[in-house]
């Protein structure tokens, strides 16, 4: 999907260009978590993980982010607040599982148990 397309769904799922800039600013600062969470864990379990990061790997982290924002706005009807709330564990849990779930209170009554990848 191009730039320009993400942007336009961007702009329909926030209600203004404040909530936008909330939104990229939280996106950096949960990518920027992510690798000091993989950092300290390879520190522990290896010692072989290097200071280095990708403009691949950061922009692949930023596309899960918005791929699973436009959901859980889009698709769950989170509040923009409340999909914020749920980025990092998204994140966290893709990384660590190829996968997110959302909570099962989340997902309604009716609610398959599917993930979201």
């Amino acid at each position: 999907m191009s730039d320009k397309s993400k942007a336009k769904i961007l702009r329909e799922l926030t209600n203004s260009p404040e909530q936008q800039a909330r939104l990229a600013q939280h996106m950096v600062n949960v990518v920027a978590r992510s690798f000091l969470v993989e950092k300290s864990r390879t520190r522990i379990v290896t010692s072989k993980m290097q200071d280095g990061v990708t403009r691949e790997e950061t922009k692949s982290r930023t596309n899960i982010l918005y791929d699973y924002f436009c959901a859980m706005r889009g698709d769950l009807g989170f509040s923009f607040q409340k999909a914020l709330d749920h980025l990092d564990i998204a994140l966290r849990q893709h990384l660590d599982n190829g996968s997110w779930e959302p909570p099962a209170a989340e997902r309604g009554w009716g609610a398959t148990t599917e993930t979201l990848q």
